[in-house]
């Protein structure tokens, strides 16, 4: 096995797959900040409702960061209070795992489609468009993203010294949590985390147990964006 190129194509895959997160969450945002932040002022009176709204907002743009970032900016704002936000941060959490979903749904086969719609609205639609454009070309990226990092790391079902060290992880749940936190709280963003441990469950090197610490981790290192 190269590890050279499973370095690469994780990391490259990584890349590809944040920028892709980011651009679609400032193509959102620039298409509806304005009416965003009335619509949360006014839904957020109720913790039900603003529930609902964390999550059609973290599924929208694709990150629960993103999405509680917004909301600690409302509420130093005064836009929002305390108790407004935890409703719409709870939602948000939800409405994350979209995109987990979105990728068990195979749609990473059409990943360069996104990309080509996107890139011709960006590229030939008015500026009042440009955001929509930005939005596909980013879901394109974010799925274009997850089919490399799945495909670098096919053969390490083949090699001993790593399905000996998931082995040893499987026995140490704790460790797996907390290496997966540390590791969603250096790149901020818990999807990109659990993405990773899909493509290792597609590769048949992650049991169901290993895998659910890993998601554990990710939704506990998530929450640094947050705090810093």
């Amino acid at each position: 096995m190269n590890w050279l190129h499973l370095t690469m194509g994780v990391l490259g895959g990584i890349g590809i797959f944040l920028y892709g997160m980011y651009i679609a969450s400032e193509g959102l945002k620039k298409s509806a900040s304005h009416h965003l932040k009335r619509f949360l002022t006014k839904v957020t009176k109720n913790q039900f409702l603003g529930a609902i709204a964390g999550a059609v907002l973290a599924a929208a743009l694709q990150s629960s960061s993103a999405a509680t970032v917004m909301v600690v900016g409302f509420v130093n704002a005064g836009l929002m209070t305390l108790r407004q936000s935890m409703g719409v941060m709870l939602g948000s959490a939800v409405g994350t795992t979209l995109t987990v979903q979105l990728i068990a749904f195979k749609i990473t086969d059409y990943a360069l489609l996104f990309v080509a719609i996107g890139a011709i609205i960006f590229l030939a639609a008015t500026q009042h468009f440009k955001p929509i454009g930005s939005i596909v070309l980013g879901f394109g990226f974010v799925f274009f993203g997850m089919g490399i990092i799945t495909d670098a790391m096919g053969p390490i079902q083949d090699n001993p010294a790593f399905t000996e060290a998931f082995v040893y992880l499987s026995d140490n749940l704790i460790l797996m949590v907390l290496i997966s936190l540390l590791f969603t709280a250096i790149i901020q963003n818990s999807a990109a985390t659990i993405a990773i441990a899909m493509s290792l469950a597609a590769t048949g090197s992650l049991t169901l147990m290993p895998a659910i610490a890993i998601v554990y981790g990710a939704n506990v290192g998530t929450t640094l964006t947050a705090l810093i």
